[in-house]
């Protein structure tokens, strides 16, 4: 019966002509040698097939190493590289204890360690820093979302993965229980009244008002290379347009700290230091409103600015200064993982991968590598 069907739908079958196989095979062949003769479809076919091959790599770039262990992590708001190999800091938001986290690569417990003389009254962003061959770390207590706090808090610390014998075993890091805090108490740079933060007032930078501007910047870093603080300004959405978040630096106290490294078992006083100019000076604006994180490689070549949806990367030039490049330079746009609440960003040690942490307990931890945006940035010049 089978070879039956075979040979009535043999016979039955349609032979087509030479001409009907001409015409075929033309109607393959024409749209690529059109192509192929203009100059423009070839090119908009490449940039197509760069643009897929990019997505692809932005896709692959974006990894999860692990979630924090840590169930008292409950509202991670910053983090800093700690000088334990693999080991980062974390800390949570406003109303909790005055307590620094240690946290492995993949998540894991390490420490939890109590900041001395400190309060954590909206503590928002964190950063680490080397000075005269040691490791310290700041955290940033500069929440203001209803502005109603016209002063802020930095407080230094040493850490104390830093030592003779750093920490390795799970023994070594539980005994990390305390590290004492140097708080330093600074404003932001005020602004003639009306125009704070208004895109048009850039004769107004270097005017500082007697009622120091009562500015939300939940983002700090420290630039490496000059040890200045940084801060970028939360503007909220239901803001004027005109109004851009503003840049601001402040000098690093780099005498005082320098001074508690001396002391033989790092205390410091219950009164707070004295910066020498103890007020934080716009340089600029950002583009972008929401941002709640930063960060600095250890390079110090590269600048990473986040808000709750994506980021912002800056790639500073050899011959140009941080505050020339955030001025000057367009910053390419960072994909980054979808988080319940993120405000977390952080420079692994290569300067070439960033960590990000959410608000939630036992979040995901995600990395990113840069190396397509660097290869983009590169291609670009």
């Amino acid at each position: 019966m089978f070879r039956l069907h075979f040979q009535i739908h043999k016979q039955a079958s349609w032979r087509p002509s030479r001409f009907a196989c001409f015409f075929l095979y033309a109607a393959m062949v024409w749209p690529s040698w059109v192509m192929a003769q203009d100059p423009q479809l070839k090119s908009e076919q490449s940039d197509k097939q760069q643009t897929e091959d990019f997505e692809d790599r932005v896709a692959d770039s974006i990894s999860r190493w692990g979630s924090l262990k840590d169930r008292d992590v409950s509202e991670s708001s910053g983090l800093a590289r700690a000088k334990a190999a693999d080991s980062f800091w974390t800390i949570n938001d406003s109303g909790h204890p005055a307590t620094l986290f240690l946290f492995g690569d993949k998540g894991q417990q390490r420490a939890r360690v109590k900041l001395s003389n400190a309060r954590n009254k909206d503590w928002e962003s964190m950063a680490s820093f080397s000075l005269a061959g040691r490791r310290w770390g700041v955290v940033a207590d500069v929440g203001n979302n209803q502005r109603l706090r016209a002063a802020h808090q930095l407080y230094f610390f040493r850490d104390p993965t830093d030592s003779k014998t750093p920490p390795k075993s799970k023994q070594d890091f539980e005994k990390l229980e305390s590290v004492q805090a140097l708080p330093f108490q600074f404003t932001y740079q005020g602004t003639p009244p009306g125009k704070a933060n208004v895109a048009d007032a850039a004769n107004a930078v270097d005017s500082i008002d007697s009622d120091p501007i009562r500015q939300d910047c939940e983002a700090m870093a420290v630039d490496p290379t000059t040890l200045d603080v940084w801060f970028v300004e939360k503007v909220h959405l239901n803001r004027d347009r005109k109004v851009v978040p503003s840049v601001f630096v402040l000098p690093m106290p780099k005498a005082q700290l320098a001074k508690h490294a001396k002391r033989e078992h790092g205390e410091a006083s219950a009164a707070n230091g004295k910066l020498t100019e103890p007020v934080a000076r716009r340089i600029g604006s950002f583009p972008v409103r929401y941002v709640t994180g930063m960060s600095f490689s250890p390079d110090g070549k590269k600048l990473i600015v986040r808000n709750y949806l994506t980021a912002h990367l800056y790639i500073r030039p050899d011959d140009k200064t941080w505050r020339q490049t955030v001025v000057d330079q367009k910053p390419m746009l960072v994909a980054l993982p979808l988080q319940g609440q993120g405000e977390a960003i952080c420079f692994a040690e290569d300067s070439q991968h960033v960590i990000l942490t959410s608000e939630g307990i036992r979040k995901p931890i995600w990395a990113i590598d840069l190396q397509v945006y660097f290869d983009k940035f590169k291609a670009s010049k």
